[in-house]
C-alpha cells in the first residue's frame, strides 16, 4: 500500500465562511498537484463522515471542550480511512510534494523557534500536514488517545491544551514512546516549513533581504502559522 494521491483540507463553516486568503492558497495546492484528487471537507461533510464511519464515537468526538480539537480529531479519522495528505488552509504550495513522500506516514518538521516544552527541546513536527496510506498504525493509535483512552492533561490554557490532547504535543508523544519509528518519515523542516513565526511576520511586515530569500530555495511549500484556531 502506499500514500494515495489526495488532498484533503477541511474548514468549519458554522463561524464564517473560508477567508479568501485561504482560497487563495487551497488553489496553489490543486495547481501543483493536477493529476491528485482533491476533498474539500466543510461541516456537513465532516459530520457524515462521523455518522458513517464511527457513529458509536460521535458523542465523544461532539464532546470535545474546543471545536479546534474536532478538526485535528476529524483529519486522523480521514487518514486513517481513506489516506492521502491532509494540509492546513494556511499553507501555500511552491511544487509538487510526491518527491518529499517516503514510505508510508510523513509529518513536517518544524524550525525551532523557542523552547514552548522543554520536553521536546530540539525536536518538533506538526500535524499542520500529514501524508499517509489508508489505516497506518500511527493514525490508528492517535485516534485510540482521542477517542477511547481520552487523552487528558492538567493545562489550563487553550494552546497547550489542544496540542497535548488533540495536537502536535500528543503525536510527538506517540512518536516518541514507539520503539520502532521506521514507518515515519519526519520531512526536514526546509522543505516544508521553511520560515519560523518571527520571519512570517518579518515577511508580512514587507522585510525583503537575502537571508530570507535563502530559504526558499529547498521549498516545496511555505506555512505561514495564522493560528485562527487560537482566536475561534
Amino acid at each position: 500500500m502506499a500514500i494515495p494521491k489526495i488532498i484533503h483540507q477541511i474548514w468549519s463553516d458554522k463561524n464564517r465562511p473560508l477567508p479568501y486568503m485561504f482560497q487563495q492558497l487551497a488553489e496553489t495546492w490543486k495547481n501543483c498537484h493536477p493529476n491528485w484528487e482533491y476533498y474539500f471537507w466543510d461541516d456537513n461533510k465532516m459530520n457524515s463522515f462521523i455518522h458513517k464511519y464511527y457513529p458509536e464515537y460521535t458523542e465523544r468526538y461532539n464532546s470535545l471542550p474546543f471545536d479546534i480539537q474536532r478538526w485535528d480529531t476529524i483529519r486522523y479519522l480521514i487518514l486513517y480511512e481513506i489516506g492521502g495528505v491532509y494540509v492546513d488552509l494556511d499553507y501555500e504550495c511552491l511544487e509538487n510534494i510526491e518527491p518529499l513522500l517516503y514510505g508510508t506516514c510523513c509529518f513536517p518538521k518544524e524550525p525551532i523557534e523557542h523552547n514552548i516544552n522543554s520536553k521536546y527541546q530540539g525536536f518538533r513536527f506538526s500535524n499542520s500536514l500529514i501524508a499517509v496510506e489508508p489505516k497506518h498504525p500511527f493514525t490508528k493509535e492517535a485516534i485510540y488517545q482521542i477517542l477511547i483512552k481520552k487523552y487528558q492533561t492538567n493545562y489550563k490554557d487553550k494552546f497547550k491544551e489542544v496540542l497535548s490532547t488533540t495536537g502536535a504535543w500528543m503525536l510527538m508523544d506517540l512518536y516518541l514512546s514507539m520503539k520502532d519509528k521506521s514507518n515515519i518519515h519526519l520531512i526536514d523542516a526546509k522543505y516544508l516549513s521553511p520560515y519560523t513565526g518571527d520571519e512570517i511576520r518579518r515577511l508580512a511586515d514587507g522585510e525583503q533581504s537575502e537571508e530570507l530569500e535563502k530559504k526558499l530555495q529547498s521549498a516545496y511549500a511555505i506555512h505561514y502559522f495564522t493560528g485562527t484556531w487560537m482566536i475561534e
